[in-house]
């Protein structure tokens, strides 16, 4: 199995897949929403899918967004599962 980067930093954190889902503010069967988190902009998808987008300095903490707007954004994302 593939390490993506949300894998290598729950594992870095020592959190489980439910402390990410947590950390991200993540419910199940979530609205399409962007979280951004110091330095790491994640994406949750209805369906409870996390994708981490990319990693870049970004101003604040938490932003919602249309999810049509963050596929023009998303070039390559990285799936994780956390279900």
């Amino acid at each position: 199995m593939t390490r993506t980067p949300i894998d290598k930093y729950m594992q870095d954190k020592k959190l489980s897949q439910s402390e990410m889902a947590a950390a991200v503010g993540l419910t199940q069967g979530a609205i399409s929403k962007m979280i951004l988190r110091r330095r790491q902009i994640f994406v949750i998808e209805s369906g409870g899918r996390l994708i981490l987008v990319e990693e870049k300095p970004v101003a604040g903490s938490i932003a919602e967004s249309s999810h049509e707007s963050v596929a023009q954004s998303v070039s390559k994302p990285i799936c994780a599962s956390i279900q």
